[in-house]
C-alpha cells in the first residue's frame, strides 16, 4: 500500500505501472525525467478501496 502510494505521489499511474520488480529509485528517476505531469492528475489504488 506504501509503494503504491510513494508511486502516485511520483506522478506513476497505479494501472499502468504496476510492475512489481521496478524499485522505487526507478520511479523517482523516470518522476525527475518528466517534463510534464502524466494524464490523469488522479489515480485509484484498488488495494485501498476493497472494503
Amino acid at each position: 500500500m506504501v509503494r503504491y502510494r510513494i508511486m502516485a505521489m511520483l506522478g506513476s499511474t497505479i494501472e499502468v505501472d504496476g510492475d512489481e520488480m521496478k524499485s522505487l529509485s526507478g520511479y523517482v528517476k523516470d518522476a525527475l525525467i518528466q517534463q510534464a505531469p502524466p494524464v490523469p492528475l488522479l489515480t485509484t489504488i484498488s488495494t485501498a478501496c476493497s472494503a
